[in-house]
C-alpha cells in the first residue's frame, strides 16, 4: 500500500488488519508498518541482480560460480555453449555431472581432470590452467575464490577460448622453423645487416664460406669483410639502400685465409632492417 503521510509525504506500508472479540462486540485491530526502506532496498537488490545477469550474458568469456560443494550457483551461456553441456543439467545445478561432461571432451581426460576437481577442493587458490579438447579447440581456465563479507562461499570459473591465438602460435613457429632450415641449408650466404652495415646474422654455409662461424661474424662491421679495392664504395651504398629500399649487384668479399670471393647480391630493406 501507498499510503500519504500528514506532511504531503508518501510512504510505502503494509497493512494487517484482524477481528478482536470484545465485552462489548468485535472490534478491528489494523496494523500499518513502514516497510519504505526495505522495499526500496528490495529494488536496489533486484536491481544489482538485473545487472550482474546483464554483465554475465554480454561476457565473451565462460562463467561459472560454484559452490563449496560443487552445486553450480550461476552461469553464463557462453559457457553453455562453449562446454556444450545440456541446458538441463545447469538448470538442476549439477555440477559433478557438468564436469563429468567437459572430461569427456578433453584430448587427455587423465591429465586434465585434476585441473577441474581439486581445483574446486582449493577454494582459497586462484589457478590458471589450460584444457586441450579432443576436436582441437583450446581452452585458457581461470579460477578464483568468491568471497561475501571476506568469506569464501564459492569459486568462480573464467573459461576463454584461445583456439585462433594457439592455431596461430603453432603456424607463426612452424613458420619460424621452416624459414631457419632454409636459412641453414642455403649453399650460398644469406645474411641481414642493419642500415649502419653491421651484420645481424648469417647463416653458417655463408659464414664457413668466408672461413668463419656465423657467432663471429654476427656483431661485425659487413665493411670490414669487403675487399679493400671496393671498400669504399661501401657508404654509397648503404645511402642507396635507405634511399630505393632495394639495391642489387657484385659483392667482392675478403676470406679469414684472404681469399677473394665474388658474390652477385639481392638486398631488401624489411621493416626491422635490411636483408
Amino acid at each position: 500500500e501507498r499510503l500519504v503521510r500528514v506532511d504531503g509525504s508518501v510512504v510505502e506500508a503494509e497493512v494487517r488488519s484482524n477481528v478482536l472479540p470484545l465485552e462489548d462486540g468485535p472490534a478491528i485491530q489494523v496494523l500499518i508498518e513502514d516497510v519504505t526502506e526495505r522495499k526500496r532496498n528490495e529494488r536496489q537488490r533486484e536491481s544489482a541482480l538485473s545487472q550482474l545477469a546483464a554483465t554475465l550474458e554480454s561476457a565473451a568469456d565462460g562463467i561459472l560460480v560454484l559452490d563449496p560443494d560443487c552445486r553450480i550457483i550461476n552461469r553464463n551461456r557462453r559457457f553453455r555453449e562453449m562446454m556444450q553441456i545440456p541446458r538441463k543439467i545447469l538448470d538442476e545445478g549439477n555440477g559433478g555431472e557438468a564436469a563429468r561432461i567437459i572430461m569427456d571432451q578433453l584430448a587427455d581426460p587423465d591429465d586434465d581432470h585434476p585441473k577441474w576437481s581439486s581445483r574446486v577442493r582449493d577454494l582459497e587458490e586462484t589457478t590458471f590452467d589450460e584444457l586441450r579438447f579432443r576436436d582441437g579447440r583450446v581452452f585458457e581456465q581461470y579460477s578464483m575464490p568468491q568471497r561475501i563479507d571476506g568469506e569464501v562461499v564459492g569459486r568462480v570459473w573464467n573459461y576463454r577460448d584461445v583456439t585462433e591465438r594457439n592455431d596461430a602460435q603453432h603456424a607463426l613457429q612452424f613458420s619460424v622453423r621452416r624459414y631457419r632450415s632454409l636459412v641453414d641449408d642455403s649453399l650460398g650466404i644469406i645474411a641481414s645487416h642493419d642500415l649502419d652495415g653491421t651484420l645481424i646474422l648469417i647463416n653458417p654455409t655463408g659464414a664457413r664460406l668466408l672461413g668463419y662461424e656465423p657467432a663471429e661474424l654476427e656483431g661485425t662491421a659487413l665493411a670490414d669483410l669487403i675487399d679493400l679495392e671496393f671498400r669504399h664504395m661501401f657508404p654509397q651504398y648503404l645511402r642507396d639502400l635507405c634511399q630505393s629500399g632495394t639495391a642489387t649487384g657484385l659483392l667482392t668479399l675478403r676470406t679469414r685465409e684472404g681469399k677473394r670471393r665474388v658474390w652477385s647480391f639481392q638486398v631488401t630493406v624489411l621493416d626491422d632492417g635490411p636483408e
